[in-house]
C-alpha cells in the first residue's frame, strides 16, 4: 500500500528542464516520465515523454502520485534528448493560471478543444477513457461529447463527476491525428 507523498516535495522541479519519473496509485500505468511544467496541492501538468517521443501534455492529480524520481537515469535520458535535439520539444503550456482540474476543464470548453479525459482505476472495468470535447460544467458534473474508433461523434453528451477524473490529457499525438479525421 502506497502512502500519499507530499506535493511540496516535487514542487522543487516545477519549470526546470529537470526529467522526472512519477508512480500514481490509481492506475495500471506503472510510471509516466516527462518534464514537470507547474504543481499544486491540486494538479500536476506535465509534459509527458515515452522513450523519445513526446506524449503531449497530461494533468494528473496530485494527491494520486505517491513518489518520483530524478537521478542518473533521467539526467542520462535527458542527455540523449539533448544530443538528438529532441529538448527543443518541451514548451509550457499556457495553463499556470489553472490551479484546479476544473479550471483546466472550463479552460478546453472555452476553447473548444479535444481532449482525453480518464476516470482510472486499479480495476480495469471500472476505468473509463474518454477521447472528445468538453462542453459545459453543471455544479460537479463535466458534460462531455466523445467519438468512436471510427471518428464519429456520440449522439448523446455524457456526464461524468469531476471528482472522478484522474488523468486529462491535451496535445498529444493520438488527440491531434484522430481529430483530424473526426467527421463533423
Amino acid at each position: 500500500m502506497y502512502k500519499k507523498m507530499k506535493w511540496n516535495k516535487i514542487k522543487k522541479f516545477e519549470g526546470k528542464l529537470t526529467k522526472v519519473r512519477i508512480v500514481r496509485n490509481i492506475s495500471d500505468e506503472v510510471y509516466t516520465n516527462g518534464f514537470i511544467h507547474y504543481v499544486n496541492k491540486d494538479i500536476v501538468i506535465m509534459q509527458v515523454f515515452h522513450d523519445f517521443y513526446c506524449e503531449g501534455y497530461g494533468v494528473y492529480r496530485t494527491k494520486d502520485i505517491v513518489s518520483f524520481r530524478s537521478n542518473k537515469f533521467e539526467k542520462k535520458f535527458k542527455k540523449m534528448l539533448k544530443n538528438e535535439g529532441l529538448l527543443k520539444l518541451i514548451k509550457k503550456p499556457d495553463l499556470s493560471k489553472l490551479k484546479t482540474v476544473k479550471n483546466i476543464l472550463e479552460h478546453f470548453i472555452k476553447s473548444n478543444t479535444n481532449i482525453i479525459v480518464e476516470c482510472e482505476s486499479l480495476d480495469d472495468d471500472n476505468s473509463e477513457f474518454h477521447i472528445g470535447r468538453p462542453t459545459e460544467i453543471e455544479g460537479k458534473t463535466l458534460w462531455f461529447i466523445g467519438f468512436d474508433a471510427l471518428g464519429k461523434w456520440y449522439d448523446e453528451e455524457i456526464g461524468l463527476s469531476i471528482k472522478n477524473i484522474t488523468k486529462i490529457q491535451f496535445d498529444t499525438p493520438y488527440i491531434n491525428i484522430f481529430s483530424k479525421y473526426v467527421k463533423n
